[in-house]
């Protein structure tokens, strides 16, 4: 019979292969390239990973204000259709579609690629801290809409995270000065 494996160490370094390669694309690109905007409604570099950090920062303080209260219940927060699919599965009806984030998660564009990066960087403790977190709340408990595909699990954040890096990244490599 085979062994169960514990999907959390797998999402985390899913995570971290895309943030490496978000971060070594920005690296790759001079001061004038993560300013370039080739029209005004088009954010350039730094504004896209000001938005990337935003959004995860966001995602994982609902996860881990959500937790507490998991713990103490015995049912997820709520039902919902898609409770045990993957993101990537939630997600693949939708295609390549383009999405307005929603205005907690546009970037002010404060601040520089460099800047960016390295608090991408600093997310890094936060997610290494979620299986001990994981400990006590079950990710499945931990539940909190998306706003295009609906409410997702813990888990299934996870699963967005890399996801939103990696869309995000091919927004970067299009840009062209």
């Amino acid at each position: 019979m085979g062994r169960l494996v514990d999907p959390i160490p797998e999402a985390i370094a899913s995570i971290v292969q895309a943030r490496t390669r978000i971060i070594e694309k920005a690296r790759s690109l001079s001061v004038e390239e993560t300013s370039f905007k080739p029209t005004p409604s088009v954010w350039c570099a730094s504004e896209i990973l000001e938005h990337v950090y935003i959004c995860e920062l966001w995602v994982l303080a609902h996860i881990w204000s959500l937790a507490e209260a998991a713990t103490l219940q015995s049912e997820p927060t709520m039902e919902y259709a898609n409770q045990s699919d993957t993101f990537e599965a939630i997600i693949r009806p939708f295609g390549v579609q383009r999405f307005r984030a929603p205005a907690p998660l546009v970037p002010s564009g404060i601040g520089n690629a460099r800047f960016w990066v390295e608090a991408l960087r600093a997310n890094q403790e936060i997610i290494d801290a979620l299986p001990q977190l994981f400990l006590k709340a079950n990710p499945q408990k931990i539940v909190f809409p998306h706003f295009v595909v609906g409410p997702l699990n813990a888990m299934q954040w996870l699963g967005f995270l890399p996801y939103h890096l990696d869309r995000h990244r091919v927004q970067i490599e299009r840009l062209r000065c």
